[in-house]
């Protein structure tokens, strides 16, 4: 009975925190006139760190998070300039000029649904991946704090465009950059922040770990470079999550045995 209750309150505040990051968007939207893209992006980013909330569940109920996740997928694509008013105060505070023309928020749609297939793959009993969860966490990170936060830097200081997205350098180095701190924080999280062992001896800070993220952040700005407006919130996780999960099980591990070939 304790571990439900305990659970269910860890539920109770990341729904609380996720409806308040949403209510400080429409908010500032509305009292302030800053544009959609501002309170997207604020949003973006704070909504981002409640995936940290997994690492407070003790495993055999982090798939809770699931509810979470599938509850803003419902909001976000039930949400639109004709709805209830929540749902249009939501639609207004993140929606782009094309998401206006098609009356869906699609960017932030991508975005819960890439947390949604994640969190299914890692939380779930029956995978037995809860305790690697911090991967997809890592990767999330640089979604939110990189893809967050770079583009206004790009904007401000970013001169030189390059690609098909007309991606600033200035902002792309700022993804970068962020992404790695975005790792290096969560994985010190996944640590440090776990409940009966979630991230258990999986991870490890060491030099490998500032190794990964850099890996891990570079292709994710390529990809963010790359990908269509909109669907990066798809592609950049997904692969990201791929990529440091291929790294950090199999490539990782075999550096220790390499060297030791040679005396």
């Amino acid at each position: 009975m304790g571990d439900i209750l305990y659970n269910f309150i860890v539920l109770i505040c990341a729904y609380l925190y996720v409806f308040i990051v949403v209510g400080i968007g429409i908010f500032i939207q509305k009292k302030t006139n800053k544009s959609s893209e501002f309170t997207r992006k604020t949003i973006h980013v704070l909504a981002g760190f409640v995936v940290y909330s997994v690492f407070l569940f003790t495993p055999d109920f982090a798939w809770l998070a699931l509810i979470i996740a599938i509850t803003f997928v419902i909001l976000l694509w039930a949400s639109g300039p004709t709805g209830p008013e929540f749902m249009k105060a939501m639609f207004d505070s993140m929606a782009r000029t094309d998401d206006i023309e098609e009356g869906k928020i699609y960017g932030p749609l991508y975005y819960a649904i890439s947390i949604t297939i994640l969190t299914t793959i890692f939380t779930l009993p029956f995978w037995n991946l809860v305790e690697l969860y911090w991967i997809p966490a890592s990767a999330l990170s640089i979604m939110y704090l990189g893809d967050g936060i770079a583009p206004f830097i790009g904007k401000k200081f970013g001169r030189y465009q390059y690609g098909p997205n007309k991606r600033t350098i200035t902002g792309s180095v700022a993804v970068f950059i962020l992404g790695i701190i975005g790792c290096l924080i969560t994985m010190f999280i996944a640590v440090t922040l776990t409940n009966g062992g979630l991230s258990s001896q999986k991870l490890e800070i060491n030099i490998f770990t500032l190794v990964v993220s850099i890996i891990t952040a570079g292709v994710f700005t390529i990809l963010e470079a790359i990908t269509p407006k909109g669907f990066d919130n798809i592609t950049c996780p997904l692969t990201s999550t791929l990529v440091l999960w291929l790294i950090s099980s199999w490539v990782i591990p075999t550096v220790p045995r390499f060297i030791a070939l040679f005396p």
